[in-house]
């Protein structure tokens, strides 16, 4: 037991090691994540934990028990360059680590390189890849006892599935098996705060509001007793944050974005793309007071930070490049808010993303078209982002408004059968814009149409003039919520943000 200790207390003299050649290595945006890279490095409490210890026992083969310790030091270094937001390049060795520990066999690297292949694929936005990634890992874990590696990655696969591959009753089905996996991993770490979050951001997603906030307040609850200050204080304060904000509550949600933004700043740093979230939320909130100015600040911050950790095409860009548009239309700036939703659109296509930003920003464009005097091209995005919001089974009045206005535009270009054909597509919504047109009389004339949908929702919203304050904002679901991990040793990481 005396050597496995000694052996444990190795690698992790081989993981600051390593910290600290990334660090002379560094350049900006790496000094920039230093804090919580830094902060994140595994804990010696695990080396005296005897049941982990023997669950890792080196093989017998010299040789290969000499390449299971140079692919473990190096899937430290693989730890090392997410925590630091270098995740291109760990992802590359990640998976070459992981074939390699594949063809070693020997289960706990194998379980430590899917686990590790999972994060940065999260952290990246590759669902389907991290989903069969974690659960390589979980299974790994649970077959050859290893506690606290199964249950970290049974916490964050509830978060993929939940948030990212949208199938939150079945990430909240996963809650009582990671439940008891924390439980025979002793808590280690943060799992059990880790674990009470994405329990939330299940029960938010399915519409429990009072489960939700229990399950966000029993995890901030959890790390009041830790010894140093964890970020994923702060993303349970942005969760409730955008739970605030999804339901209209603007004060709260304000509260509760500048606090998360404000750890995050202390924590990590003001230069770290967790702060982007926060500040998203914020310019959300801005947009929803009218205060469309304002609110361009945030998001530009935002969209600066998220490119330099992701690059200039990765989805995660969409977010505050949506709002930008907003706030750019909603303030009379036709021609840039074009150019903010045009590029959204652009990186929507190229990584086949369809969701709700993706027809914001269709709609948007059609929006800036129509008012510039290109009805076939307005009508057309219109038609568009009626398509993606069918396909993401939306009742909403978004869906509505961009069938309204494509049957109007075909009206207007004097294309009476299609626009008839969207007008019925509009009658047939359940939602408040549908009942209102069905309270009035079959009409003919784009005027008539118009009167009609001024009646709706919001009383005397001109519909021309694009949605009313705080109608098209989506559910924000791919970076509302994030994912955090903890390992063996106390180290947490964002994962969908």
């Amino acid at each position: 037991m005396i050597d496995l200790r000694v052996a444990c207390l190795e690698r992790r003299k081989a993981h600051l090691a390593t910290l600290v050649d990334v660090f002379i290595a560094a350049d900006g945006a790496v000094v920039e994540n230093a804090v919580q890279a830094a902060a994140s490095l595994p804990s010696l409490g695990a080396c005296a934990d005897s049941s982990d210890l023997v669950a890792k026992v080196p093989p017998d083969d010299p040789a290969v028990a000499e390449r299971v310790e140079v692919v473990g030091r190096e899937l430290g270094r693989v730890d090392i360059l997410e925590r630091t937001g270098q995740y291109e390049e760990g992802l590359g060795l990640a998976k070459r680590l992981r074939t390699e520990a594949a063809s070693l066999g020997y289960p706990p690297l194998e379980a430590q390189a899917a686990l590790s292949e999972g994060r940065l694929l999260m952290a990246s936005a590759r669902a389907v890849e991290a989903e069969a990634a974690l659960r390589q890992a979980l299974k790994l874990g649970i077959a050859h006892d290893l506690h606290a590696t199964a249950a970290e990655a049974a916490i964050m696969r509830i978060f993929v599935l939940g948030n990212e591959l949208a199938r939150p009753q079945e990430g909240l089905a996963s809650v009582p098996f990671a439940e008891a996996l924390v439980e025979r991993a002793r808590g280690a770490g943060l799992l059990g705060p880790l674990l009470h979050n994405n329990a939330g951001a299940m029960h938010d997603l399915l519409g429990d509001v009072d489960a939700a906030r229990a399950s966000y307040e029993a995890a901030i609850a959890g790390l009041r007793g830790l010894a140093e200050p964890d970020p994923l204080e702060a993303i349970v304060q942005h969760n409730l944050g955008q739970m605030f904000l999804d339901r209209g509550r603007l004060e709260p949600a304000r509260d509760q974005f500048l606090r998360a933004r404000d750890r995050f700043v202390a924590i990590v740093g003001d230069g770290h793309p967790l702060v982007a979230h926060p500040l998203i939320g914020l310019g959300d909130v801005d947009l929803e007071r009218g205060r469309h100015v304002e609110a361009m600040p945030s998001y530009l911050r935002a969209l600066a930070l998220l490119e330099g950790a992701h690059g200039p095409e990765h989805r995660y860009l969409i977010y505050p490049l949506v709002g930008l548009g907003h706030a750019h239309a909603r303030a009379g700036r036709g021609e840039e808010a074009a150019k903010f939703y045009a590029r959204a659109v652009q990186i929507a296509e190229r990584a086949d993303i369809r969701d709700k930003f993706f027809a914001a920003a269709l709609a948007g464009l059609a929006d800036v078209s129509a008012s510039a005097g290109a009805t076939e091209q307005a009508q057309q995005l219109y038609e568009r982002a009626w398509t993606v919001y069918e396909e993401l089974g939306a009742e909403d009045e978004e869906a509505a408004r961009a069938a309204l206005r494509a049957g109007e535009l075909a009206l207007q270009r004097g294309e009476r059968e299609a626009a008839s054909r969207w007008f019925e597509r509009v009658l047939a919504k359940p939602g408040q814009a549908g009942r209102q047109l069905a309270r009035a009389p079959r009409l003919s004339s784009p005027g008539c149409w118009r009167a009609a949908a001024g009646r709706g929702a919001h009383g005397s919203a001109d519909w021309h003039r694009g949605p009313p304050q705080g109608s098209t904002r989506p559910n924000r679901c791919a970076h509302k919520r994030a994912s955090w991990r903890t390992s063996p040793a106390p180290a947490v990481e964002r994962g969908g943000v």
